[in-house]
């Protein structure tokens, strides 16, 4: 996650406040008993599960991409979060244990609330500490990989662990059970709770030390302030289960538990975006290529390439639909010249202009004007006879000659000309493409031959060329 914005502070400020002013209004009524809603309880611990679960899954997802190890110590965290909450669930009253059908005592019940309410400052103590350290150095890279191996280490442990607590409740729970609810010793319990306030003020001591340099930040410090009000509502103020401390600490625990998970879902949900608006720039971009790839940059027709490829894929058309096809080449007149008198500038504007008159002439959609090289283009006209390919050759050289692109003293005449060499391949035999190109730079030799500005067909307009 990146760093948070104005308006993510806004909303976790509003949200801090009123957790607060709810908290406080509560307080002086957290021990008046209220009506018993014996579904609350473990609807509440198989929701706490579900979201603790959800976001270890989306916490690894984010370990995948950062490659953070603090991330992967808080995965771990809410994943043992989650078997805590699934064991509660199964060990509250009224539940019976999935291990021996033993019916749960309310000690083993109220310490398994100690510990859930333990585990999220402790992840969060772990994962700032993994994320303060320091990774420039060879000293602190492995130092970040002995992290990841202890993370990775502790990981199953912990897990074993959490799955043996069941049986640790069959064998233990009257014992759990005395502890909890003696008379004597119930300060144990409230002493427990006091702990995990310290805790959970020390994990927001760290959160804020480190600025909210991340979302990750904003929003564990949230979760973490939901938990502590969860904690002192229920564990200090209120005492008995159905009063409404009892009840508030619940509402608290649901809303801490969602806190991280609903700040993860809309990142996704932005990483989502941001990789669609990359796709499409990428998909943009990939066009841009492909026309650079494929054009002149300075007339903007298709490059040498395209024209090779083009017109194979013309010549191969030609002989599956038995079509002719026409290719005029086209040489700009003492052009050389022109460009020793009037320059390199002049020179480029005068081949820009020329490749607009000749574009112009290409009336349909398959036909393509091409630069073929230096002053050379050329234009490629599927379906083409011999006299509309000379009716077009005849068009473009006009169109050229109405430019009136004065030649000073650059060669014979007062205007830029072209000439030009048509040739054909009728579509009723297997001429290929170097013997239509060859044919049409005969007759482009022969217009030259002959004293430039015509244009000149090829004697082999016939199959094969």
């Amino acid at each position: 996650m990146g760093a948070p914005g104005p308006g993510e502070f806004r909303l976790a400020i509003g949200l801090g406040m009123l957790s607060l002013v709810v908290l406080v209004a509560l307080a002086p009524f957290a021990a008046r008993p209220l009506p018993h809603f014996t579904a609350f309880a473990p609807a509440d611990n198989a929701y706490a599960f579900l979201c603790a679960l959800i976001t270890a899954l989306l916490l690894l997802g984010e370990v995948g991409v950062a490659r953070s190890n603090a991330v992967l110590a808080l995965a771990v965290g809410y994943m043992c979060i989650a078997l805590t909450a699934m064991l509660q669930f199964l060990s509250h009253s009224g539940n019976v244990l999935a291990f021996g059908g033993l019916q749960a005592e309310a000690g083993p019940t109220l310490w398994l609330i100690l510990i859930r309410g333990a585990l999220l400052p402790v992840s969060i103590i772990i994962y700032a500490r993994v994320q303060s350290a320091p990774t420039q150095t060879p000293e602190s890279s492995t130092r970040t990989q002995s992290w990841r191996s202890v993370i990775l280490g502790v990981a199953p442990a912990m897990i074993l662990l959490w799955g043996a607590l069941p049986f640790i409740v069959m064998g233990g729970g009257s014992i759990l059970n005395l502890v909890v609810t003696a008379p004597e010793n119930s300060i144990v319990f409230k002493a427990a709770n006091q702990i995990t306030v310290i805790i959970a003020l020390a994990a927001m001591v760290v959160l804020a030390s480190r600025r909210f340099k991340t979302r990750f930040d904003l929003w564990l410090f949230m979760t973490l302030l939901a938990s502590l009000c969860q904690v002192v509502i229920s564990g200090l103020l209120g005492g008995a289960p159905y009063d409404l401390g009892w009840y508030g600490g619940l509402a608290f625990g649901a809303a801490g538990s969602a806190a991280l998970m609903v700040a993860l879902l809309y990142e996704s949900a932005n990483h989502f975006e941001q990789l669609a608006h990359m796709h499409e720039a990428l998909l943009a971009s990939n066009r841009s290529l492909e026309h650079l790839s494929l054009h002149d940059s300075l007339t903007g027709l298709a490059n040498r390439r395209h024209f090779d490829n083009y017109v194979a894929q013309q010549v191969e058309l030609m002989r599956r639909h038995r079509r002719p096809l026409a290719l005029v080449l086209c040489d700009i007149d003492d052009f050389k010249a022109f460009n020793d008198v009037h320059g390199h500038l002049a020179g480029d504007d005068c081949l820009s202009r020329i490749a607009v008159a000749l574009q112009a002439c290409c009336r349909r959609p398959a036909d393509m004007a091409a630069r073929y090289g230096g002053e050379e283009f050329a234009l490629v006209l599927p379906e083409t006879d011999l006299a509309g390919a000379i009716r077009i050759a005849e068009a473009a050289r006009e169109a050229v000659n109405r430019l009136s692109i004065a030649k000073g003293s650059a060669g014979i005449g007062s205007v830029m000309t072209i000439s030009g060499g048509v040739a054909i391949l009728d579509g009723n035999g297997d001429g290929s493409v170097n013997s239509l190109v060859g044919a049409a730079d005969a007759a482009l030799f022969e217009a030259k031959r002959q004293g430039r500005d015509r244009v000149v067909s090829s004697k082999r307009e016939f199959a094969g060329v």
